[in-house]
């Protein structure tokens, strides 16, 4: 297995167990997390996200319950089948690997545009420390999924040039060429030829 898939694999190994988690959790439980936040550890820790989005502490909103609870029942499932495509080395991994990456690095862009559209209405406290939770905490799924998203993008291009199909046109090309130039090779020899044609003629019409 190489080092790309071995680091496609740990990606989703780490998606997986936050999913099922904290984010879980989040889905599961988001009426109650600010009660719980002293006694519950995933509480605690959406506790301390809080102050950057309160959508993930003490206002839930439509947009994010709904973020997370697609990418616990759609998207993890369909990390589990890439995952398995993986290790069994199946073609068709790498159309999978970029539908999921496509869809949850724009999911990510979503969710930052609408923030700042906002005004970054779900942050309490417009601090260094909350911007930078803000986006420290959601870069390891910007940038882990744009990572595979170029990886499938690179490994079907370099198939594409190498199926059959690709080929023609550079044998098209080529063989226009050579055709060409056979045909100024020929050319070049015709026109002595007619001229050797015409002074036989002009001979004979002389002659007695």
């Amino acid at each position: 297995m190489s080092r790309r898939d071995k680091a496609t694999l740990a990606l989703l190994g780490f998606f997986l167990v936050i999913a099922f988690t904290i984010e879980l959790y989040y889905v599961v439980a988001h009426d109650h997390i600010v009660a719980e936040a002293g006694r519950n550890p995933l509480a605690w820790l959406l506790s301390l996200y809080g102050p950057s989005d309160r959508a993930y502490f003490d206002a839930p909103s439509p947009l994010t319950l709904t973020l997370e609870g697609f990418n616990i029942v759609v998207t993890q499932p369909i990390g589990l089948a890439l995952g398995y495509a993986i290790w069994r080395r199946r073609d068709w991994r790498w159309p999978l690997q970029l539908a999921v990456s496509a869809y949850v690095t724009y999911s990510v862009i979503l969710y930052f545009t609408i923030a700042h559209v906002s005004g970054m209405a779900g942050m309490t406290d417009h601090s260094v420390r909350s911007f930078a939770i803000f986006y420290g905490a959601n870069l390891p799924w910007l940038a882990g999924y744009t990572w595979m998203m170029w990886d499938a993008v690179r490994e079907i291009r370099q198939r594409l040039a190498r199926a059959p199909g690709s080929a023609p046109a550079i044998v098209e090309r080529d063989r226009v060429a050579a055709v060409v130039e056979d045909l100024g090779e020929e050319a070049t020899e015709v026109e002595p030829r007619r001229e050797r044609g015409d002074h036989r003629e002009r001979a004979e019409t002389l002659a007695p």
